[in-house]
């Protein structure tokens, strides 16, 4: 319908400006300071970020919808998703720990077999 055309003509403009989709999805989401456009720019990044959309369009970018019986088998971007989210679990439950080693540390000779199998979690997560 007419969404899909004007999806078309946007497409053909990009191409016609020599500007691909992943360069414009890197300018618009990078908040590169580019003259001229910025108020644009910010407004254009504010819909995009704050889209009821965007956790479908995340989804779908994901893991695309299968086109059954077509015999094309899309990845997306799986792997650049996942490896993402990864570093930032990873690096959030650094920070966590980081945070609650303190309440883990003992002097060598407190260590005994009592002391640690008598360690509460729910205790810890308590005090702090």
């Amino acid at each position: 319908g007419a969404i899909a055309a004007r999806m078309v003509q946007i497409i053909d403009f990009m191409a016609s400006l020599q500007m691909n989709t992943a360069t414009f999805l890197h300018y618009l989401s990078w908040n590169l300071e580019i003259p001229g456009c910025m108020v644009h720019e910010q407004y254009a990044r504010t819909v995009l970020m704050r889209c009821k959309q965007l956790p479908g369009i995340l989804k779908h970018w994901h893991k695309p919808p299968s086109l059954h019986d077509k015999g094309v088998s899309t990845r997306g971007a799986r792997d650049a998703m996942n490896e993402w989210s990864f570093e930032n679990v990873a690096a959030c439950l650094n920070s966590k720990m980081r945070n609650f080693s303190p309440h883990l540390e003992s002097p060598p000779d407190h260590m005994s077999e009592e002391l640690l199998l008598g360690i509460s979690l729910k205790d810890n997560i308590a005090k702090m």
